[in-house]
């Protein structure tokens, strides 16, 4: 079985979110995040060009998640250049390497 990589669309949400909330919050406000703020996250990410959020599955299971930005870069003869803003990894998954393939 391979796994694949594709973007997140709305109903990979409630599953990123239980992703998410297996990572220690970093204060009170993030602890309190709702199913209405992953959507408007994931409504942000998609109107912003350069903007992604990446899951991957396994066996029909969503089992990582990353938000990855593009950008332009002015040295080395201009293109683009990427920045991973954070990988998110499902407990069931966390020694499989999946998050890294991601």
């Amino acid at each position: 079985m391979q796994p694949y990589f594709r973007d997140a669309v709305r109903g990979d949400l409630a599953a990123i979110a239980t992703i998410m909330r297996d990572e220690e919050p970093h204060d009170a406000a993030q602890a309190q995040t709702g199913p209405a703020a992953y959507e408007r996250a994931l409504d942000e990410i998609d109107r912003h060009e350069g903007s992604y959020l990446l899951v991957a599955e396994y066996g029909n299971r969503l089992g990582a998640a990353a938000h990855l930005v593009t950008f332009p870069i002015m040295h080395r003869g201009g293109g683009r250049q990427a920045e991973i803003v954070g990988v998110w990894c499902a407990d069931a998954f966390r020694t499989t390497g999946l998050d890294a393939m991601l």
